[in-house]
């Protein structure tokens, strides 16, 4: 019951997050990439293949632009550009926003 209630001290979705950061973190500072850090996720956890995929992304992504928006800000930037995976996932918006350079 404490593992399935949202809100008690104890609970999956909780758990999960922690151990998805965890191994996250990891990754990168192992400089794996975002592949190894899928199949980590599948066999750590129980995500199929294109669920370990995404959260491997999308985690990845985060870490990566939060890391880098803090070294801009600690430098006295204020502006922002995107970078993008680079591959077939990436949508259209996403590469014309890439094209743009700095904004």
């Amino acid at each position: 019951d404490r593992l399935l209630s949202a809100d008690g001290e104890l609970n999956l979705p909780k758990a999960t997050k922690a151990r998805v950061r965890q191994l996250t973190a990891k990754a990168i500072a192992e400089g794996q990439p975002v592949q190894a850090l899928s199949k980590t996720l599948r066999e750590d956890m129980a995500f199929s293949k294109a669920r370990a995929n995404t959260i491997a992304r999308t985690e990845t992504a985060k870490s990566l632009g939060r890391a880098g928006k803090d070294g801009a800000v600690a430098g006295g930037k204020n502006q922002k550009r995107w970078i993008t995976q680079g591959d077939d996932s990436v949508d259209s918006p996403c590469v014309d926003n890439e094209g743009a350079g700095w904004i």
